[in-house]
């Protein structure tokens, strides 16, 4: 199973010149490695509609405030 890190804020996907893959942008709260920071991810491979995306190394999802 992947682990799963929290983001805030907007999600920017872009593809990386000369390769054929998305990528993203996050800023995580609880990266396993990294912590709470700005990530440039592995290749996207999923986007679902929550906000959520899987990549090659992690499940990242959208910070919910609970209201």
């Amino acid at each position: 199973m992947k682990p799963t890190v929290t983001f805030i804020n907007d999600v920017v996907y872009y593809t990386r010149m000369f390769e054929d893959c998305e990528v993203a942008h996050v800023q995580t709260v609880n990266h396993p490695t990294l912590g709470a920071t700005w990530v440039r991810t592995s290749e996207v491979l999923n986007k679902f509609e929550d906000g959520s995306f899987e990549t090659v190394n992690h499940i990242y999802t959208p910070y919910k405030d609970s209201v």
